[in-house]
Parts: C-alpha cells; sequence; structure tokens
C-alpha cells in the first residue's frame, strides 16, 4: 500500500472515530428541572384542555437515541401520561402527524451541539413551530415557539447518572 492510501485510510478511521463520538455525547435520559413559558407556548400552539394536561401531568423525561445504521435520530419525551417522539435524519424533509393532530412537514437540521427543528403546518389554518435542542456538558435546553409568535418556551433538562 502506498503512503497516500495509508493517509487517506487513516483520515478516514479517524474521521469514523470522530463521528462515533459526536453523536453518542448526546445519547441518553435526561430529567426536566426548570421551564419558562411552557404552558404560555401550549396555549399559543392551541391545544385542548386534555392535550395541555396529558402535556403537564409530570416533569417530562428527554431520552435521545441515534441509530447509526440507519442515521435516524430519536428524541422522545414522555410524562407520565403520554409520549411524544421525534425520529428525524438530519437535513431531510419529511411529512408527519402532531400529537395534536397537525399535518407537518419537518426538517432537523444540525449546527454544532444545536439541532434545529422546524414543523411546518401544511394546513394553513393549524401552526407551525421551530424548536432547538442544544446540548452542553450534562444538559439540555429545549426551546420552542410558534412561528410568528413572541412567546418562547425555555425547558432545562439534566442528565441522568
Amino acid at each position: 500500500m502506498n503512503s497516500r492510501a495509508v493517509l487517506v485510510l487513516f483520515a478516514f478511521c479517524l474521521l469514523s472515530i470522530q463521528t462515533a463520538q459526536s453523536f453518542q455525547e448526546y445519547l441518553g435520559t435526561y430529567d426536566r428541572k426548570e421551564a419558562k413559558n411552557y404552558l404560555e407556548f401550549l396555549d399559543d400552539l392551541g391545544l385542548n384542555k386534555l392535550l395541555k394536561k396529558a402535556a403537564t401531568a409530570s416533569n417530562p423525561v428527554l431520552e435521545v437515541n441515534y441509530f447509526e445504521a440507519s442515521k435516524i435520530w430519536s428524541f422522545k419525551t414522555c410524562t407520565k401520561i403520554t409520549c411524544n417522539v421525534l425520529t428525524f435524519k438530519i437535513d431531510e424533509e419529511y411529512k408527519r402527524r402532531t400529537k395534536d393532530g397537525r399535518e407537518v412537514t419537518t426538517t432537523a437540521v444540525q449546527n454544532g451541539d444545536h439541532f434545529n427543528i422546524e414543523e411546518k403546518a401544511i394546513k394553513e389554518t393549524d401552526k407551525s413551530i421551530k424548536f432547538v435542542y442544544e446540548f452542553k456538558n450534562n444538559q439540555v435546553v429545549f426551546t420552542a415557539m410558534v412561528i410568528g409568535s413572541e412567546i418562547i418556551s425555555e425547558e432545562m433538562f439534566l442528565r441522568r447518572d
């Protein structure tokens, strides 16, 4: 094997190791410790009383998984009553039905330690949402807002040991 081939192989192995490390640092289970404007966000979104009750039944738990073979991320947020699972591939657009019944086109973009996700409503009468999962050290800051609104919800989750 010539020196150029060895160099290319070494670079590929180094990139594979960095990629494995880069997604593994986000994986785990996180407990919510703080929430600001969460109820206001749910009102802004237009959730009915039953869905709001389910969303606020207990402090949510966030579970982050990554399936390397398919390159699919899973962000699962659960209270004692309900779970919301968001699965996506980075930079891939797909259609889904949200827990509150909206038909949306979802796109996720990763920018460093930030996962920026946008749910664009397919029906003009439904609302679109932007949210960001920001990973820092052992915590996740989750920010959500209805597009066109000034209400911003911010939740802080801490990684379980």
